[in-house]
């Protein structure tokens, strides 16, 4: 099941250059990014160490399950 979800995930949701590459080496560009959660009032912001390139990339995936969230 989670080889499916990841499968869908690629499919739907990673940038198309993701498409072909394998789960070790999208976890090593998804999950090795080091990154800070902060709660303040009543706001949760994510802090990100990554580049500008990297953070678009995840502001993109984001949208997109966001989108699949509303059909």
């Amino acid at each position: 099941m989670t080889y499916n979800l990841f499968m869908a995930s690629k499919l739907l949701i990673m940038p198309d250059g993701w498409k072909n590459k394998s789960i070790k080496s999208i976890r090593w560009l998804v999950l090795g990014v080091a990154g800070k959660l902060i709660t303040h009032g009543r706001q949760m912001i994510l802090k990100l160490a990554a580049s500008a390139e990297k953070y678009r990339i995840y502001l993109k995936m984001r949208q997109r399950i966001y989108a699949l969230s509303l059909e």
